[in-house]
């Protein structure tokens, strides 16, 4: 969960950055993290306009023994996803 912590204090850092820190305009402070896009340690990271959910890539993972240790390893990328919840 770290690198989620950091991507969500990324972002917000970023849209405090547009906003010159006023958090006092609301509509104004979600414009400016609609508007947010940067490259995050797990891939490109940016927000759906329509749903405010993060998009970003996905990955299918599969844990195999390497030298005799359970390793986490990607077996596939799914690409670019977003939640279609709201």
């Amino acid at each position: 969960f770290a690198v989620q912590a950091w991507d969500g204090m990324r972002a917000l850092d970023e849209a405090l950055q547009k906003t010159n820190g006023d958090t006092s305009d609301k509509a104004k402070l979600i414009a400016a993290l609609e508007a947010v896009k940067f490259n995050s340690p797990r891939g490109a990271f940016e927000f759906d306009k329509d749903t405010h959910n993060v998009i970003q890539d996905m990955y299918i993972r599969e844990v195999k023994t390497v030298n005799g240790q359970a390793v986490n390893t990607i077996s596939d990328k799914i690409g670019r996803v977003t939640d279609p919840g709201k």
